[in-house]
């Protein structure tokens, strides 16, 4: 097996630069492109269907509330 592989990943990618430029390049564009045709609205509907109340009465029951 190659000596390469055995060290690891991250030694394989520091021994060879451009794979490694390569593959930060696709990644800039996949994550430029992703942000451009990702939908983005300025107030989005958002539908909640859960409430939470809280609050203090020492010594009464939860259905007393």
């Amino acid at each position: 097996m190659n000596r390469q592989w055995d060290q690891g990943i991250i030694y394989w990618f520091a021994s060879n630069p451009v794979a490694a430029n390569l593959l930060m390049v696709c990644l800039l564009i996949g994550g430029l492109y992703s942000a451009w045709t990702l939908k983005k609205e300025m107030f989005p509907t958002t539908s909640i269907n859960q409430v939470q109340i809280t609050l203090a009465y020492p010594g009464a029951a939860p259905d007393e509330v």
